[in-house]
């Protein structure tokens, strides 16, 4: 019985664990390509309020990739700046 709690134990921090992994280098991608996303669509009918908290959420994912420069390989760093309309993003925000 005291296995069974054991393993138990072992299993839910491994799932906790693995949950709050979100803060990886290719998170910080995926938040940039979904506000690249978002702005594309959406841009032409954002208030100040809006572009506010775009620049916001923008310089919290470049925080992000910053953090990871190091670890993207190079045809990461082109996708960020190629796919994802970095350089368009930083100009407007």
């Amino acid at each position: 019985m005291k296995t069974t709690n054991f393993f138990s134990l072992v299993f839910i921090i491994t799932c906790i664990t693995l949950m709050c992994s979100c803060d990886t280098k290719q998170h910080a991608i995926s938040q940039l390509e979904k506000l690249s996303k978002e702005l594309y669509l959406d841009s032409g009918n954002y208030t100040e309020a809006d572009w506010q908290k775009a620049k916001v959420r923008f310089q919290e994912i470049e925080t992000k990739i910053a953090k990871h420069s190091t670890e993207y390989t190079e045809d990461e760093k082109k996708y960020i700046k190629k796919n994802t309309v970095y350089e368009n993003i930083h100009s407007i925000c």
